[in-house]
């Protein structure tokens, strides 16, 4: 890894990566900013939103259906 995508560890200084990490990885320090807690969970409600839309149009229902017929 290249050292300019590499950060401090405000706790402990272990360099770790600053576009990957939630944690240190010595000390266990949560590295996550509020602004990329805010947006996985945008991202999650996102992804819910998107299955139940689907479901109720039927994509989702035809699929489950289908697998679950190859099991009986």
């Amino acid at each position: 890894m290249d050292n300019d995508k590499l950060v401090p560890c405000p706790a402990c200084g272990h360099l770790v990566s600053k576009a990957t990490a939630d944690k240190c990885p010595n000390c266990g320090k949560e590295l996550m900013s509020d602004k990329k807690k805010a947006q996985a969970f945008v991202e999650t409600i996102g992804g819910i939103i998107s299955i139940i839309f689907l479901w109720k149009l039927g994509v989702l229902q035809f699929l489950w259906l289908g697998i679950k017929s190859l099991f009986r």
